[in-house]
Parts: C-alpha cells; sequence; structure tokens
C-alpha cells in the first residue's frame, strides 16, 4: 500500500525549513496560529490540487501562490512510499511562470537537493534538477496542468501517461475524481455520508479488472442509425447486372475528379505565382521605364529647342540675304541701264 510519508516546507509559509513526518496516525495539536491549517491546506493540496478547494477566503488571505511559493527559493516536497522493498518517490511543488508547477523524483527526499554546504537555498528550480540528475536519478519534466498531476497520482489509466511517469502514483484507479473530493470534504470538515465515502473509496481503488458502468442511453443513441449505417456500407459490395460496383465506381469518378479539382488548382495556384510574379516584376520595372522616358522627353525637348534655335538663326540670315540680293538686284539693273545707254551714247 503506498502512502504520503513525509511533507518538507522550505521558505515556504513563513516556514524557513521544516519536515514532518506523515506515516501512520497522524495528529495536530497546539495553540491558535502555530501553523495547524496551513499545514492541512498543504496536505489537502496534494491531493485535490485545487486553489480554490483548500478553505482559502477570497478575501482577507493570501493566495495559495503567493503564500505557499512566494519566491523561486520556496518549495513543497511530497515524499510518497511505495510500501514495499522499492525506494519511495518524491514531488516537488515549486515556482514557475508565477504559479504552482510540479516534478517527480524517482528517490526519496534529500536535503542536498535543495540546501547547499553553507545553507543557502537553490533560487532556481534548475539547479534542483541538475543536483538530483547529478546523483543518476530520474526527474520528470514540468508539469503545469494540475489535471495531469492528478492523472498520474491517481495511476489513470485513460490518460496514456508516458513510461517515466507512469511508475509515479498514490494508487491506480480511472475513476479517481471522487476520491479527491471526499479527502478535501473531510479537511475541510464538511457533512459527507459515511456509506458515500466508503463505497466512493472502495469502488475506485480498483485494479485494471475494474468493472466500468455502461450508459445504455449513449448505447442506444448511437444504435439509432444503426440500419442506415449498414445500408450504406452493403452499397459497397451489391453489383448490378453487369456485375460492377456502382458504388465503388461512383467513389473511384469522385476520386478522379477530386483529383482533377486538385491539379487544377495546384496549376492556377502556379499561373497565379507566375501573374503575380510577373506583375511584381511589371511594378518594379514601370519606375525605371519612366525614368527612361522623362530623360527621353528631356533629350527631345532640348533638340526641338535647339531646332527652334537654328530656324530662327536661319530665318534672320534668310532675311539679310534676301535684303542683299535685292539691293545687288538693283544695282545689276541699274548697271544694265547704264550699259544701255553707254551703247547708246
Amino acid at each position: 500500500m503506498r502512502y504520503l510519508n513525509k511533507l518538507v516546507l522550505i521558505n515556504s509559509a513563513h516556514v524557513r525549513y521544516a519536515e514532518v513526518a506523515m506515516a501512520g496516525n497522524i495528529h495536530f495539536t497546539g495553540t491558535q496560529g502555530v501553523g495547524k491549517t496551513t499545514l492541512l491546506r498543504a496536505l489537502l493540496f496534494f491531493y485535490n490540487c485545487r486553489k480554490d478547494r483548500l478553505g482559502i477566503r477570497t478575501q482577507g488571505q493570501q493566495t495559495f501562490d503567493g503564500f505557499y511559493i512566494p519566491t523561486s527559493s520556496s518549495y513543497i516536497i511530497y515524499e510518497v512510499s511505495r510500501g514495499t522493498d522499492e525506494p519511495a518517490f518524491s514531488i516537488i511543488l515549486f515556482r514557475h511562470n508565477n504559479r504552482a508547477a510540479f516534478r517527480f523524483v524517482d528517490s526519496p527526499y534529500s536535503r542536498d537537493w535543495f540546501v547547499d554546504e553553507y545553507g543557502v537555498v537553490a533560487s532556481d528550480h534548475l539547479t534542483v534538477r541538475q543536483r538530483i540528475q547529478a546523483q543518476g536519478i530520474d526527474v520528470s519534466g514540468i508539469i503545469e496542468r494540475y489535471g495531469q498531476y492528478l492523472d498520474i497520482l491517481y495511476g489513470n489509466g485513460n490518460a496514456h501517461l508516458s513510461k517515466d511517469l507512469s511508475k509515479f502514483y498514490l494508487l491506480r484507479s480511472r475513476q479517481y475524481h471522487n476520491i479527491p473530493r471526499i479527502i478535501q470534504n473531510v479537511f475541510l470538515n464538511e457533512r459527507v455520508d459515511a456509506d458515500f465515502i466508503k463505497n466512493t473509496i472502495i469502488n475506485s481503488i480498483c485494479d485494471e479488472e475494474e468493472q466500468i458502468a455502461v450508459d445504455l442511453d449513449l448505447i442506444r443513441s448511437r444504435l439509432v442509425h444503426f440500419n442506415d449505417e449498414l445500408r450504406d456500407i452493403t452499397l459497397w459490395t451489391q453489383t448490378n447486372r453487369q456485375g460492377i460496383v456502382e458504388t465503388k465506381a461512383d467513389a473511384e469518378r469522385i476520386i478522379s475528379l477530386s483529383h482533377g479539382i486538385k491539379a487544377a488548382r495546384s496549376a492556377v495556384r502556379e499561373k497565379c505565382g507566375m501573374l503575380r510574379y510577373a506583375m511584381d516584376k511589371a511594378a518594379r520595372d514601370i519606375p525605371l521605364l519612366q525614368n527612361k522616358i522623362d530623360r527621353k522627353q528631356q533629350s527631345v525637348s532640348e533638340i526641338e529647342s535647339r531646332l527652334k534655335e537654328l530656324d530662327s538663326r536661319f530665318e534672320k540670315e534668310k532675311e539679310k540675304i534676301t535684303g542683299r540680293l535685292a539691293v545687288l538686284k538693283n544695282e545689276l539693273r541699274r548697271a544694265s541701264d547704264l550699259k544701255k545707254e553707254y551703247q547708246r551714247l
């Protein structure tokens, strides 16, 4: 029989360091404020892992994380005895991402994991893990989901736990969920019928051969359309007069069309990709081409300006030459007239 063997508090709940043996019958007594409720809540969290079911008031009291693991150097260790010649295993509760998280260690608790030779407590859970692994001890990864923690602790076979986690369990049960509730009610002094507690524990502490309740209504609801589903299945074996299974032939045509559609979609995606590449390239080339056009237009404008200037100069020269020709023509005409006159004389 497995049982909680030891509880250790390190920098937790205003306790610097304390080890409390839990084997056998335990009786807590002491004056008010000595820490009885503090210890009971730490024990209850081991069994139910419910911060809202520890009897902590929402007003006037600190939260579970703020009280039990206020810093990165705060730890609660639960040592669980396997009840056989096998060594006990330990569960480390620590602060990770500002909330409580767990690690399972395949070894009894050792103070050296947390406190060095100078009495300094490790302020990093990674340092603790390295110290444990340096001793050749298996350490689980960080368990942040509380449902997973409960599945490990109560050996839920339906949770498909890995081999390295399936060895850490307090008891084995697929229907364990009522056990934490009953333990919670007992710890919080809530009224629970004794026969209900007894029957619940008996029905829950069963091995793999436990009897699972069968929900007939659920099964009946699933069988309502059984005949329709069976008729649909037989369509795959019925043949027509030519010996052809029409349903199978239709399915093959649909599959072929589906493959064709997929190929067409793939081709469309490929063409769209090429088109998008061409568009992007054109968008990149447009500024360059526009720049070239602007330069060419500027060159044309300069040439046109020079042509206009040359035309203007040509017209001026033409006017000058035309004027000179007119003068020369007058002089030639006058010379001709004088020649005639001279000949006459």
